[in-house]
């Protein structure tokens, strides 16, 4: 029976003992195939952790968006770049002051610290929500030099209408110059027939939420031109701009850009609420031009913003022009004496 049960079951070799180095390739085999192991299973544990714990910032309120965007908004500018426009200082000014002759005038942006503001190349949803905040609480600073006039360019701004039709709030810094006029003699200048205007008019026609809009007119005089003539023709074709009167400028701005005649409310546009000036050089200060609450242009005084006189005739001389820009207001005058002041 024992012979069977041998012939029935194979032979059974009993365990050999395995040599010391044997037991050491054994181990380092196991642990070369463990390691990988555990690092891919403890990678994909801290990725499931990662994934679950990722911002997404859309998921906010719109109201904790709203946050984010205001800290990071900023008063945008166009151009981007600051502009030196060429100019030149009058002889006996250099003389008096004994100053170099400059061969650029220093029109430089002030330098602040900007927050990122790349979120809103994020995708469009964002871009769309950033441009919204942007145009109803921000001011828009938009220049005009020789640099970007144009006679030599086809825009002004580079600014497409989906923007212009959302900004509120805008102040255009004009940097006048002779040659911007058009003309040899400013005195054969028609009043209100600049060119520049009507282009102005036209690159803004799209601004139909426009609540304030502002000039600011810096002429750079030379020793040919006086600098009030730049003052006078900017006010004269500038301040009737988005009201009735600014249909005559209308052709204007199809000569300018070649584009066809909008309709009439396109050619009216926006309007100037208020217009200041400056020169190149030192200045007693100027009064300004400015809108009431029923639409009416007035002059201004620069210290304390007085009213002086009513504003806005269109058949404006220069002699008057030049005598309202300067002229005394009474009630500081009365307030410096500790005079009684009449209302």
């Amino acid at each position: 029976m024992y012979h069977a049960m041998d012939a029935a079951w194979p032979c059974i070799t009993p365990p050999v003992n395995l040599p010391q180095e044997w037991h050491h390739t054994l181990f380092l085999t196991l642990l070369a195939v463990t390691l990988p192991l555990l690092f891919i299973i403890l990678k994909g544990i801290k990725t499931k952790q990662t994934k679950t714990r990722r911002f997404q910032f859309l998921d906010l309120p719109p109201e904790l968006r709203g946050m984010v965007y205001d800290f990071l908004l900023e008063d945008p500018r166009y151009p981007s770049k600051p502009i030196l426009p060429k100019m030149t200082l009058p002889s006996v000014w250099r003389m008096l002051t004994r100053r170099p002759n400059p061969s650029s005038s220093t029109i430089v942006f002030p330098k602040e610290k900007k927050p990122s503001n790349w979120i809103f190349a994020t995708n469009r949803q964002i871009h769309a929500e950033y441009m919204d905040y942007l145009c109803k609480r921000r001011k828009f600073q938009l220049t005009i030099a020789p640099e970007n006039y144009p006679q030599y360019r086809k825009e002004i701004w580079a600014i497409g209408s989906s923007t212009l039709q959302h900004i509120r709030k805008c102040d255009i810094n004009l940097i006048a110059t002779s040659t911007m006029l058009g003309v040899k003699d400013p005195r054969d200048m028609v009043p209100g027939s600049w060119p520049l205007a009507a282009q102005i008019q036209n690159e803004l026609s799209a601004a139909k939420e426009m609540t304030e809009l502002s000039l600011h007119v810096r002429a750079i005089g030379n020793v040919f031109w006086n600098p009030l003539w730049l003052w006078y023709h900017a006010t004269m074709a500038l301040w009737g701009m988005g009201t009735a009167q600014s249909n005559a400028q209308a052709p204007h701005a199809e000569s300018c850009n070649g584009d066809d005649a909008a309709d009439e409310d396109q050619r009216i546009g926006s309007k100037f609420n208020k217009i200041t000036f400056s020169l190149d050089t030192w200045s007693p200060g100027e009064n300004f031009l400015q809108r009431d609450d029923q639409g009416r242009w007035g002059w201004y005084c620069p210290d304390k913003s007085h009213w002086i006189s009513a504003g806005g005739d269109e058949n404006l001389t220069i002699r008057e022009f030049c005598a309202k820009i300067y002229y005394e207001c009474m009630t500081c005058i009365r307030e410096d004496n500790g005079l009684p002041i009449f209302v």
